[in-house]
């Protein structure tokens, strides 16, 4: 479907804004074919349209599923974040283009601030403690989705300890999607790496649902 925008040279600064966007912005075209911001449902708008910036998707560990799922993340227009210690892997030369990174202690990247947009978490370390160590700091996050890799033996062995250390209330633990990626017998690093860009295009859209229905105008 095309749209001829008669006067849209005239919003030069909209596009930009637009372009630029941190948030969710609607835009519209009005019956006198002007192009103005949608502030409120209703009125004389001859088409509406919704932009928002792509989710974020932080990947914790720079290791072989990363490395896979990270550029299928980028083509389904995820922002994807690396975070890792390893300087030797995480870096431009293991993933593609887009692929932001931040690499140091732990103790540091686990204390940078969540982006703006909607976020999803994907625990990938080298090992079961490092994994720990992560969702320990991200398992209270606004998370909309937050996977870690691993057997439901461990699962059910991490979330024991942080119940009994009061890390995370069993309500808490419950949200976290471990082991992350949807069952579709998966084998090996890229199948495992399907399965999970599968589950986190499962959980944008329902997300993205739930946020429609949560601002659809009630009725009387």
């Amino acid at each position: 479907m095309g749209l001829i925008l008669p006067q849209a040279a005239q919003a030069a600064q909209m596009w930009s804004k637009l372009a630029q966007a941190q948030g969710t912005l609607t835009w519209g075209v009005k019956g006198d074919f002007s192009l103005a911001w949608v502030e409120q449902p209703g009125g004389d708008w001859l088409y509406q349209e919704t932009v928002a910036p792509p989710c974020a998707l932080l990947i914790a560990g720079a290791g072989h599923i990363a490395q896979a799922v990270a550029p299928l993340a980028l083509q389904l227009d995820f922002e994807v974040t690396v975070f890792d210690d390893r300087p030797a892997l995480a870096n431009p030369e293991r993933f593609p283009g887009g692929t932001r990174f931040c690499v140091g202690p732990w103790e540091r990247l686990l204390a940078e601030p969540m982006p703006r947009q909607p976020a999803f978490g994907l625990i990938v370390t080298r090992g079961h403690q490092h994994d720990a160590l992560v969702l320990r700091h991200w398992v209270r996050r606004p998370f909309v989705f937050l996977g870690m890799i691993g057997s439901r033996r461990k699962r059910q062995m991490v979330f024991d300890q942080f119940i009994a250390e009061d890390t995370a209330s069993r309500a808490e633990l419950e949200r976290v999607y471990c082991p992350v990626g949807l069952e579709i017998q998966a084998v090996g690093v890229s199948e495992i790496a399907v399965s999970i860009a599968a589950q986190l295009i499962q959980k944008r859209a329902e997300h993205l649902t739930r946020k429609q229905q949560g601002n659809a105008p009630q009725r009387a």
